[in-house]
């Protein structure tokens, strides 16, 4: 559904088609908050390819929009995924000042962080969990498709909340509610068919506890 079929949904589930006590762009900003919400639970992602290394740095911004980062690659490799902690391991034997191709990522303070510091400028691709955008009329929501009709609840309970229709908001508040739960359990699904594989055991890792082997 586009934003104004979404608004148009609501309307109708509020018989308020045509009435103008709820604006186009009120109904708008609705869609929004209901998108920011699932957006908290991982619901919408992104993948970002502006970012370009710079020999020598290290640690790259956040893209835009982003809450968290899931996955990096570099030039046309993906990276392994670390705990900062790890990173200690990882430069124990060598110089803080080397260089070469990245081989591991890990994100600390709002910064993507990738071992061993680049010696080159390459693109680096992130994916992550990302804000949703601003509706516009002809906006494909970000949110899927199974999830509109959520956002329908979501701005039904809201316009009751407007008239002061209290018992009516705290039922499709707690539809929507609902719907939030199903969103956390597709987010789940979804992690588990997704999910690539993360080796930790310290044999098959080129490094130990006591540094690189």
């Amino acid at each position: 559904m586009t934003p104004s079929e979404i608004e148009t949904a609501s309307r109708r589930r509020y018989n308020a088609v045509n009435d103008t006590f709820f604006s186009q762009a009120e109904i708008f900003d609705l869609i929004y908050f209901a998108e920011q919400e699932m957006a908290q639970l991982d619901l919408i992602e992104g993948i970002d390819t502006s970012t370009t290394t710079v020999a020598s740095t290290q640690s790259y911004a956040m893209p835009t929009s982003f809450i968290k980062i899931f996955r990096a690659k570099y030039n046309t490799t993906f990276l392994t995924k670390i705990d900062p902690s790890e990173e200690q391991i990882l430069t124990m034997n060598i110089s803080s000042t080397q260089t070469g191709t990245p081989q591991y990522w890990y994100f600390y303070r709002q910064r993507v962080y990738l071992v061993p510091t680049p010696d080159a400028a390459q693109t680096l691709e992130l994916w992550g969990n990302k804000e949703a955008t601003v509706p516009v009329v002809a906006t494909t929501l970000e949110v899927p498709s199974l999830f509109h009709g959520a956002i329908v609840n979501f701005c039904v309970a809201e316009m009751h909340a407007k008239d002061k229709q209290h018992n009516m908001f705290d039922r499709y508040r707690d539809r929507f509610d609902k719907d939030l739960v199903r969103v956390q359990q597709y987010v789940r699904m979804r992690k588990r068919a997704g999910r690539m594989a993360s080796v930790k055991d310290e044999e098959q890792l080129p490094y130990n506890s006591l540094g690189w082997l």
